[in-house]
C-alpha cells in the first residue's frame, strides 16, 4: 500500500523512539511505566491477508516489561478516505454496550492485567 497515509503511519512507526513516542501516547498510563521503552524494536512480520492490504496494514513491535519478561505489541492501521457508516454504526453500539456493563475500552486495556 503507498498513499499519504500510509507513508505517514511508516515514518511514524518507523523508528523505535517514535514508535514509543506514540505508543506512550494511547496505551494506558499502568501500561506505559511497566515497558522497558528502551527495548522497544520492529519485527518484519505482517498477518494482514493480502487481500486486504488495500485498506489495512499492520505493524509488530517487540519489546521487555521492566520485570524482564518479553511483550508484543501489535498495531494494527486501517486507511480509508471517507466514512464506513455500517462500521461507524457498529462501533457506537459497541461502546455503548462496554460503558453500561462498566469494563474499559482503552486501547490495550487488557494489558498487564492480573
Amino acid at each position: 500500500m503507498s498513499g499519504p497515509h500510509d507513508l505517514f503511519a511508516r515514518y511514524t512507526f518507523g523508528h523505535p523512539e517514535r514508535a514509543a513516542a506514540e505508543l506512550r501516547a494511547v496505551l494506558p498510563a499502568h501500561v506505559v511505566s511497566e515497558v522497558d521503552w528502551s527495548s522497544l524494536r520492529r519485527e518484519p512480520v505482517s498477518v494482514v491477508d493480502p487481500e486486504l492490504r488495500q485498506t489495512e496494514s499492520d505493524l509488530l513491535f517487540s519489546a521487555r516489561l521492566r520485570s524482564g519478561q518479553p511483550l508484543l505489541l501489535y498495531v494494527l492501521l486501517e486507511h480509508q478516505s471517507s466514512v464506513d457508516v455500517a462500521k461507524t454504526q457498529t462501533r457506537k453500539t459497541s461502546s455503548a454496550s462496554r460503558s453500561t456493563a462498566g469494563s474499559s475500552s482503552a486501547p490495550g486495556a487488557h494489558l498487564l492485567r492480573a
